[in-house]
């Protein structure tokens, strides 16, 4: 019976899990649309991970100036990171300067700055 209640759990907190992704991403679109050039054809369109910088320094953090939205640079990071093989280990966040987010990730290519932001202006 206590399995039973133990698996039960563990079906909400994926399902929750799950949910939360799926807001977030909706959530994601929606800011898209109302941005000033939104179309349809580009609200869904994929973005390609081309960051500027080469993120060995804060002051020369890997940006993702085309992402549509902070959810978006995201993504596109771990994308990047992935395309290049770099294992991420651990992220920290290390500092929020107006609407700029500085990550500070450890990884298998060493220590690797991101800067997000938060406010794009699209």
């Amino acid at each position: 019976m206590v399995g039973i209640a133990v698996k039960m759990i563990e079906i909400y907190t994926l399902t929750e899990e799950r949910t939360h992704a799926y807001v977030g991403i909706l959530g994601d679109y929606a800011l898209r649309f109302l941005q000033s050039k939104a179309k349809i054809t580009n609200v869904f369109a994929e973005n390609n991970a081309k960051p500027i910088g080469d993120g060995k320094a804060k002051e020369t953090a890997y940006h993702f100036p085309s992402s549509r939205s902070a959810l978006e640079a995201i993504g596109l990071w771990y994308k990047y990171a992935e395309k290049r093989k770099i294992q991420i280990f651990a992220r920290t966040l290390h500092s929020i300067e107006g609407s700029e987010v500085f990550d500070l990730y450890l990884t298998s290519a060493g220590s690797l700055w991101v800067k997000t932001d938060h406010n794009p202006s699209q």
